[in-house]
């Protein structure tokens, strides 16, 4: 498969490779049942604050997956 690639890089290719080693470290380390065979796939977590009425702030974690 030919990939091209249109517009200006924004990002350095090593800044890009470390973000994506990163990315597949939270698969490797944490997500582990995300993993598909044959390709690479990397994940986000993150923690968030919702408010809620009559209680407060409720923290709320989630997960982005990409492949």
């Amino acid at each position: 498969m030919i990939l091209q690639i249109f517009g200006e890089r924004v990002f350095s290719k090593k800044n890009a490779e470390i973000v994506t080693q990163m990315l597949e470290a939270v698969v490797d380390e944490h997500v582990q049942k995300a993993k598909v065979d044959g390709y690479r796939v990397g994940g986000k977590t993150g923690t968030s604050f919702k408010a809620v009425a009559l209680v407060g702030m409720v923290m709320i974690t989630w997960a982005f997956l990409q492949a």
